[in-house]
């Protein structure tokens, strides 16, 4: 087990839990969300591991329904998929890092100016955003703010 500093499980898990000790494992908070071609243009916003699931949708995408994928993680190394994202030369990909500079990846949090960049790129009907608590309320706050409404959103968070 990894421990992350500012994590919102991590600290626990590592620092407090001792073996034997029982715990209680629930999914994670949101709602249940299906994507499929025919729902349109797309935008998949996903922060640290929330891309895994964000991956189904995009490797299930068609012609007919232009995507795009915004990823936030902290450092390149924990760039989940890195490889497969800088391939998708067929959708609109921008890969944001939190705690580095590097040459590959935008540097710094997702804010309206690249929720905005991306929306004009892809022109979505649906926007799924997956992630840490914070990272979900926060970009999802931003949509709403700039005048996305909250019923082309879906969201998925854990903490």
């Amino acid at each position: 087990m990894e421990r992350v500093d500012d994590g919102e499980v991590s600290p626990y898990l590592v620092d407090v839990l001792e073996p034997g000790d029982e715990i209680e494992i629930r999914g994670p908070i949101g709602g249940y969300f299906v994507w499929r071609p025919e729902m349109g243009p797309t935008l998949l916003i996903g922060g640290g591991s929330g891309i895994a699931p964000l991956r189904a949708i995009w490797q299930a995408r068609t012609d007919a329904a232009p995507m795009g994928v915004i990823y936030s993680a902290q450092t390149a190394k924990r760039v989940i998929f890195a490889e497969e994202l800088a391939q998708a030369s067929d959708m609109y990909v921008r890969v944001h890092l939190t705690r580095e500079e590097h040459a590959d990846y935008r540097h710094g949090r997702v804010g309206e100016a690249d929720l905005s960049e991306a929306i004009e790129a892809v022109k979505p009907q649906l926007i799924y955003v997956c992630g840490p608590t914070a990272f979900v309320e926060s970009v999802s706050q931003h949509l709403v703010g700039m005048g996305i409404d909250p019923r082309a959103l879906r969201t998925e968070r854990f903490g």
